[in-house]
């Protein structure tokens, strides 16, 4: 059974999927376009990247989208009543969805 990560918001998951493929903060710079310093900030949740950049890293890092959203605090929206819009955490900083 493959081991489970949990992840207290998406930008520690970024980093660490980052981190698992070997890759430095320049690699994932050149392959994304997105500036060192500019990642640097997303990791460690200074700043939150723009749809367009957040789903260009889940693609890059190939993060599924469900991974990302169980990181950034929604739970399994079966059981959701009255066709309620699931809402993240308020405590999570994540790009726009």
């Amino acid at each position: 059974m493959p081991k489970t990560t949990s992840y207290k918001n998406g930008h520690e998951l970024l980093k660490a999927r980052r981190e698992g493929m070997g890759l430095s903060l320049r690699q994932l710079s050149v392959m994304t376009g997105i500036s060192h310093t500019h990642l640097m900030d997303i990791e460690r949740g200074i700043k939150v990247p723009s749809m367009e950049k957040g789903f260009l890293l889940l693609k890059t890092l190939s993060i599924p989208m469900a991974e990302y959203m169980k990181a950034i605090g929604y739970e399994d929206i079966k059981g959701v009543k009255n066709r309620q819009s699931p809402r993240p955490r308020q405590d999570v900083a994540a790009f726009p969805i």
